[in-house]
């Protein structure tokens, strides 16, 4: 019966709570703030290196949709293939795409030089370990 220890401990280890929490090494964190007269808009996504993505959100009367694509890395910074579409109406809407190079934890932010309000910021980090 001694032999049979090594391998129950080994089954034990695979099926471990620790290891089915852990986070892969491609998923990480999408944080995109949109600009608003009134409060900005943050939505945030999980997203997996390489792999296509979209999420939509209602956020007071705004139907707002972010999709696109995270590249590897290449001297420190992931490429970010991003399109996000603000609706409120048929008439009041927009499209809007980015390519911005990321630093993990590092806002990026584009928009409106003269007032901070209307920026956008795209924040990538990794995805706690839970």
């Amino acid at each position: 019966m001694k032999s049979a220890w090594p391998l129950f401990l080994a089954i034990l280890a695979l099926c471990s709570p620790g290891d089915a929490t852990r986070t892969a090494p491609d998923e990480f964190l999408l944080m995109v703030t949109l600009p608003s007269s009134d409060k900005p808009a943050e939505v945030s996504t999980k997203i997996l290196l390489g792999k296509a993505f979209e999420v939509s959100e209602v956020r007071a009367g705004r139907k707002i949709t972010i999709n696109g694509t995270l590249t590897g890395l290449k001297r420190n910074r992931y490429h970010l293939r991003l399109t996000i579409v603000d609706w409120v109406s048929e008439k009041v809407n927009s499209t809007t795409s980015f390519e911005p190079d990321l630093v993990l934890g590092e806002p990026w932010t584009v928009g409106v030089i003269s007032s901070f309000i209307y920026h956008y910021t795209v924040l990538l980090t990794r995805v706690p370990d839970h």
